[in-house]
């Protein structure tokens, strides 16, 4: 992760907080990051993160085995998903975060009414 954020800080745009907040950057454009990631831990370290989760506006637990959580985590932009991967990373008895999916949209276009012609 140290790697990607040395990486980041080279790309046009993405050297840091003020940068996020230019012309290019998500908030601007109204894009709406959703992201699933898997989170091996020990079976102690449910209880912290659990408490981390609550702390995390961005974060939601979804679902939960002994050694295995699924973390929803919804922001305005990439950071804060990143953010979230970072800080659940941190949380002792955590053995890795991987992200499993990762989609943005804009957010009216989620607002809007589907049409389901599938429903029984």
């Amino acid at each position: 992760m140290h790697r990607l954020r040395r990486l980041r800080r080279t790309v046009p745009g993405r050297g840091g907080p003020r940068a996020r907040a230019g012309p290019g950057s998500s908030r601007v454009s109204g894009l709406l990051h959703i992201a699933s990631l898997l989170v091996h831990h020990r079976a102690e370290a449910s209880t912290a993160l659990d408490s981390l989760i609550d702390t995390l506006p961005v974060a939601e637990l979804a679902m939960r085995d002994s050694t295995r959580s699924i973390v929803l985590c919804e922001g305005q932009d990439e950071s804060q998903i990143t953010d979230c991967i970072d800080a659940l990373g941190q949380v002792q008895g955590v053995i890795g975060v991987s992200l499993v999916h990762h989609h943005a949209e804009a957010a009216e276009s989620l607002m809007e009414d589907v049409e389901n012609d599938h429903a029984s």
